[in-house]
């Protein structure tokens, strides 16, 4: 049963046709890699894949309960500092909470009466139990999977994100 399946999908902006008819199929246990210059509708066809662009004809099948990720050619632009931080830290809320935490830990060392450190402690409370939930979801071990994957071996996990290309992971052979 396929993964993805792309069938006869035509797409044009303006006047411009990007593709007229194209098909694939993504299989169980495929590793892909789109090459191709740049302009040639690579980011276009994985935009189509996610949902986030419509074809003019055709149609994007996903099996039935696939979740496809997509991590722009850009990151490196977005996060910074080590590899495998920098992937953990790419879930959605996680920076926002643990910045939350460090302001409510902070607040509440100056908090100046009972009532306000009570508040402040049910808000810790809460934050630490959201985080853990987080990483119940999305555990460490998940994210060094997903760099495996992509061909990372475990040393490079601590490797700035400045020093990778855009396409350097998704290039590299396991």
């Amino acid at each position: 049963m396929s993964l993805v399946t792309v069938l006869k999908v035509s797409l044009s902006f303006l006047d411009n046709q990007i593709f007229h008819e194209i098909g694939l199929q993504v299989e169980p246990r495929d590793r892909i890699g789109l090459v191709g210059p740049n302009g040639s509708g690579k980011t276009t066809l994985l935009r189509l894949i996610m949902g986030h662009v419509s074809t003019d004809s055709g149609e994007v099948r996903i099996a039935r309960g696939i979740r496809i990720g997509y991590l722009p050619q850009d990151v490196q632009e977005v996060l910074t500092g080590p590899l495998l931080p920098s992937v953990i830290d790419s879930i959605p809320g996680r920076v926002v909470l643990e910045n939350e935490l460090s302001s409510v830990e902070q607040s509440l060392k100056t908090a100046s009466s009972k009532q306000q450190q009570a508040k402040l402690a049910e808000r810790l409370a809460e934050i630490h139990h959201e985080i853990n939930s987080l990483e119940l979801r999305f555990p460490r071990h998940g994210a060094e999977k997903i760099l495996a994957g992509l061909g990372f071996k475990e040393t490079e996990f601590d490797q700035p994100i400045s020093s990778l290309s855009g396409g350097w992971g998704a290039l590299r052979k396991p």
